[in-house]
């Protein structure tokens, strides 16, 4: 998706953060789920500087998954996590993506049921 000046905040929140934005975003900007929710649904008005904020927040960069970038780095780094701890977490992921595959390969009966 192309972010443009008038593009709607909440497309570039769901951008950002996947389908479920709300509590992420609550959680980068550092406000309740609540206050998202009462600009979603217009009942107080979004700050000025939010909708390009975010807009401009979405990455453009040619393969690159956005909602990746809104939920694994914005989140985990808005949570606490400096840029070595999110590294380590992401090695853990991808090893655990290699068990699996490792135990898929090896007819684990609970990975081909996750498989489907």
């Amino acid at each position: 998706m192309t972010m443009t000046p008038t593009t709607d905040w909440k497309e570039s929140a769901a951008a950002l953060f996947g389908p479920d934005w709300i509590a992420p975003l609550s959680v980068v900007l550092g406000c309740s789920r609540r206050t998202i929710e009462r600009w979603r649904d217009r009942v107080s008005p979004v700050p000025a500087h939010v909708p390009p904020m975010l807009a401009a927040g979405v990455p453009t960069t040619s393969g690159f998954s956005s909602d990746l970038y809104g939920r694994k780095v914005l989140r985990l780094v808005a949570e606490g996590l400096d840029l070595a701890m999110l590294r380590d977490s992401l090695r853990a992921e991808l090893a655990a993506i290699d068990e699996y595959e490792r135990r898929l390969a090896a007819g684990d009966a609970l990975a081909k049921i996750a498989a489907g």
